[in-house]
């Protein structure tokens, strides 16, 4: 699901929003967008202390352990 938000942001920050999308070749709104989801959480942090595991730093490393493992597969 999605949802629209008007924002007002002051002509310094449009103009680096502007300026940042650019760069990337996305539309302001698309970086805007990207950027506020990046604030969420991290959505399997909600799985820490729920799995019993040997691997000690897996809630810190979770994300190279699951790039791991599709860095496997695709070697096979």
């Amino acid at each position: 699901m999605s949802h629209t938000l008007v924002l007002n942001v002051s002509d310094d920050a449009y103009e680096e929003l502007v300026r940042a999308s650019n760069q990337k070749r996305q539309s302001p709104e698309m970086l805007a967008s990207k950027m506020l989801n990046e604030l969420l959480p991290d959505p399997l942090l909600k799985l820490v202390g729920t799995i019993k595991s040997s691997v000690p730093d897996v809630a810190a490393r979770h994300d190279e352990y699951i790039g791991d493992g599709i860095h496997a597969g695709h070697s096979r």
